[in-house]
């Protein structure tokens, strides 16, 4: 399931991809929770101002995640409460190097990838 608070994106990924979504604001930790409570793996992907807090929260639930908001506090302030709740987090895991990483290494596993290129957009100066 993917949850954003934009319900334009939202209806893309439904029309397009077939995704399952609902309209949310995971910057509220009770709704963050309901929302995770029965998923394994949690993937944040909420703007780096939101990034710490989604993670801690996520954490706080009981859940493993891996994120990609490139947060610019300290992660290793949520070790010992990770820790605590017996999840792992893979955090700033980014995009590419990152998740393109992830990919790979999968498919490699499942078809011995022999050749293999990524092709990654940074973010433009100007977001439209």
């Amino acid at each position: 399931m993917a949850v954003d608070i934009n319900a334009e994106a939202l209806a893309e990924l439904e029309k397009n991809f077939g995704i399952n979504t609902q309209k949310a604001d995971v910057s509220n930790a009770a709704t963050l929770t309901s929302l995770v409570k029965d998923y394994d793996l949690v993937v944040g992907a909420v703007p780096g101002f939101m990034g710490f807090q989604t993670v801690r929260n996520v954490i706080r639930a009981g859940k493993n995640m891996v994120d990609i908001s490139f947060f610019p506090q300290d992660p290793f302030r949520l070790h010992e409460e990770a820790e605590k709740n017996d999840v792992s987090v893979a955090i700033d895991c980014g995009v590419a190097p990152g998740m393109s990483n992830i990919f790979l290494g999968y498919y490699d596993e499942v078809m011995d990838v022999k050749k293999y290129k990524c092709l990654v957009g940074g973010l433009p100066k100007i977001r439209e």
